[in-house]
């Protein structure tokens, strides 16, 4: 018998590693537990459960702050009048070119009357010039007067064009008032 014994020492050193390991693995999962309830920590954490459901969020979100325009216009008149009209007021929308304001237009709408009746006889002064020059009847010195007398008459006209448009303030930009 012990020669039976000697030859199969094999299941014998398994099932004691066996036996240990499970020994080993016990008092492991022992000590956490004691060490657990030692610190007063539970295992179990309470849960509460609710059921997904649709609902209205608040539509109004009341906040606290300071709103900053991304561009800031001072529309200033480029001539000076009587205001006639104001046609958009404070906080209405307004494009680009829209007119804002009217100024009293009588005497810059003379001057352009004025204007463009002094540009007429100018062209006409210019042309009969050039005629009589090339009929050699005035010197060069009298063409160039009525070139620059027509040439001064048209600028007098842009300008009282000008100073006529100027009576409508227009917005410069899209935005609002």
């Amino acid at each position: 018998m012990t020669a039976m014994f000697m030859k199969s020492p094999r299941p014998i050193i398994v099932a004691f590693v066996v036996l240990a390991l499970a020994l080993g693995v016990w008092l492991a999962m022992r000590q956490p537990a004691k060490e657990a309830a030692a610190a007063g920590i539970l295992s179990d954490v309470p849960v509460t459960v609710t059921l997904v459901e649709n609902q209205k969020l608040a539509s109004n979100i009341s906040l606290i702050g300071t709103i900053n325009a991304s561009n800031d216009v001072n529309v200033v008149a480029e001539t000076q009048g009587v205001t006639q009209a104001v046609y958009v007021n404070v906080g209405d929308p307004v494009r680009k070119g829209t007119v804002l304001v009217k100024v009293d237009d009588e005497i810059p709408r003379s001057n352009l009357a004025a204007a463009e009746i002094n540009y007429e006889k100018a062209k006409r002064d210019f042309d009969r010039s050039e005629v009589l020059y090339q009929e050699n009847s005035i010197s060069i010195a009298q063409l160039d007067a009525a070139r620059l007398g027509l040439k001064a008459a048209e600028n007098q006209r842009d300008i009282a064009r000008r100073q006529l448009a100027n009576t409508e303030i227009k917005s410069p930009i899209n935005g609002t008032m």
